[in-house]
């Protein structure tokens, strides 16, 4: 087993895209950061792991110095693991398919010489039938620059509850970005606004809501479920043949609410920390 690196991730899917896209779900993370057409800038990077000519994985590290590693089997996974340990960076830690991520953080962490800490189990769904909801006042619409500080909050309240690392919290600048693409949506309940969700890294097949979100007061009331069925059935009308979520595997609430809209568990995430000496 040896490994290439590559400058872009333009680079990565041309060697190693067929792999992806085989199991295009369970590769919408890392796809959904491979397909920016520009070059790697510190700390990015890419990894293909090849038996032969063949290719069998790949992991990317991102713009915000974690890795990402594909479905590997134990070989590629560790081969992928040290050789990121010996491109001499300081990664924050790694997510992947169960087995691949353990196996590759396992590598990375003996190479680095680092320790290593469980950080959270993820599950990820596959909406499998048409959602599941009957309006009773709940209408979607996207969200405007109105909203802004609104939201902010309301981002700002989900980082507190999913326990996001402070690495990656910049609410007010996701909230931009994502009303500027017209990724983000506001659930009204008769003309208030009672919920919010968004959608990203779409790939040629998928798309994947994140940043669900019921500010406290109405919850209880089916909010969740209402603004992941619109927004479900939103993007569905966009010929979008998956549409994907990931929740906090440890975390019965929002697991249940996804199933009721329709979606069923397809793979189990492993998430892991690297902790580096001062």
């Amino acid at each position: 087993m040896h490994t290439q690196r590559y400058q872009s991730g333009a680079d990565l899917l041309l060697a190693v895209g067929p792999v992806l896209t085989r199991h295009e779900p369970d590769h919408s993370l890392l796809l959904g950061f491979a397909q920016s057409p520009r070059p790697f800038t510190h700390p990015e990077l890419a990894l293909g792991a090849f038996s032969g000519d063949s290719p069998q994985a790949a992991i990317l590290q991102s713009s915000i110095n974690e890795a990402i590693i594909s479905r590997a089997n134990a070989p590629a996974a560790r081969s992928l693991g040290r050789a990121l340990a010996e491109c001499a960076t300081r990664s924050r830690g790694l997510v992947g398919p169960r087995h691949a991520a353990d196996a590759a953080a396992g590598a990375f962490a003996e190479r680095a010489g680092v320790a290593i800490r469980f950080e959270r189990r993820l599950t990820l769904h596959r909406l499998a039938s048409n959602p599941s909801f009957t309006p009773d006042g709940e209408t979607l619409r996207p969200a405007t620059d109105d909203d802004e500080d609104l939201l902010v909050r309301w981002a700002d309240s989900f980082d507190d509850d999913t326990r996001s690392p402070l690495h990656v919290r910049n609410a007010r600048q996701k909230v931009r970005t994502a009303t500027a693409a017209g990724r983000l949506f506001v659930l009204e309940h008769r003309g208030d606004p009672v919920a919010a969700a968004s959608w990203s890294r779409p790939t040629a097949n998928t798309k994947t809501i994140n940043c669900v979100y019921t500010p406290p007061a109405p919850r209880a009331q089916g909010r969740g479920r209402a603004v992941t069925a619109l927004l479900s059935a939103h993007l569905l009308a966009l010929d979008t043949r998956d549409i994907l979520i990931f929740t906090d595997a440890d975390d019965p609430t929002p697991n249940r609410v996804y199933a009721r809209v329709g979606f069923q568990p397809i793979a189990e995430f492993m998430h892991w920390a690297f902790e580096w000496r001062a």
